[in-house]
Order: structure tokens, then sequence, then C-alpha cells
């Protein structure tokens, strides 16, 4: 079992910081943007992602269309659910995701984190709001994070996935409960 090499603890940490600094990075790049940004050239990082450390300033050959917008903003959402893929595998990596220990803190991030890839990863992301199981899985995702994306479940188009609502706890969650888990090894 990979868990049980002592190195491994130190490993999972740090691929898991590795991850998510990639991610603000990303993201301060490509932010989820507002129609208001419809016929501007250019959008500066937000005070979220300048607060990590990640000032940056985006400059586009033409003006934004609310079509364009909403391409990026697909694109961001695209960045999320990848995170939530590599996040997921560096935890089965090194031996972290089995049976889920509920004893330990972050098992609900742990969880979450698992049902969400097997959506991702095996649906492509898609959200289906006549499907049961997803659902549950996003009013769970409401309850846990304290997340409202303005709507009932049954009219979403897709799992809400903010970065500062959603990804961010989640991460310290499972970086949490790897680190108890390991621990314990």
């Amino acid at each position: 079992n990979a868990r049980n090499r002592p190195e491994v603890k130190n490993e999972v940490l740090a691929a898991i910081d590795v991850f998510k600094e990639r991610l603000l990075n990303c993201r301060a790049l490509l932010p989820l943007l507002d129609k208001s940004l419809v016929d501007h050239w250019a959008y500066p990082s937000p005070q979220f992602y300048e607060d990590y450390g990640y000032k940056v300033f985006t400059v586009f050959s033409e003006p934004l269309t609310e079509e364009a917008i909403d391409q990026l903003n697909a694109l961001g959402h695209f960045i999320n659910q990848s995170y939530l893929v590599f996040l997921y595998s560096v935890l089965e990596f090194h031996g972290v995701l089995g049976s889920i220990n509920q004893a330990l803190p972050g098992r609900e991030d742990v969880d979450l984190l698992r049902r969400l890839r097997n959506v991702i990863g095996h649906r492509v992301g898609q959200y289906d709001a006549n499907n049961k199981d997803h659902t549950a899985l996003y009013e769970k995702l409401q309850k846990l994070y304290m997340v409202d994306p303005g709507g009932d479940p049954r009219n979403a188009q897709a799992f809400p996935l903010p970065i500062d609502q959603v990804l961010l706890p989640m991460t310290d969650g499972c970086r949490t409960y790897a680190e108890a888990l390991l621990k314990s090894v």
C-alpha cells in the first residue's frame, strides 16, 4: 500500500498545494466574467485573486461580446472541473481514497470530491437536473459549502463550483483528511 511509505504524507500535501496554486493562477487569468464587460477590451483580476498574490490584467484583441463571455465562463468552469479530477487523482494515487474513514475531519469533502469526480469523469461533467443523484449532490454542495447559485437544483445547468465557496474549502477539507489519515499510518 502506497500509504504506508513515510514520505507519502509530504508528497500528497505538496501536490495538493501545487494544484491549488495552479488553480488560482489559471482563474486569475480567466475569472468568472460579468456581462457588464461586453464591449470592453480588457479586465483586471478580481480582488479575490489579488489577495492570493495573483494580480494580472487581461487584454483582448477585440472587444468582448456576450458570446465570448459565455465561452470564457464555460472554459473557467471546465478548469474548475479539471481541478477536481486532478485533486481526486493525487489522493487516489497516494492511497488516500479507500473506504472513507468517517471519524476523520474532512470526510464530507472527500465524499463530495469522489462523487463530483465520478460525474465529471464519467459523464463529461454534465449536470442532469432530472437525475436524482445529481440533484442530491447539488443540494449537498449547497448545504456543506453554503453556496447559493441562485436557484432550484431542478433548474440548474451545472454544478455550483465557485472557487471561494466550494473549491478552496473542499481542497482544505481534503488536505485535512489526507493529513489525518496519513498521520495514523
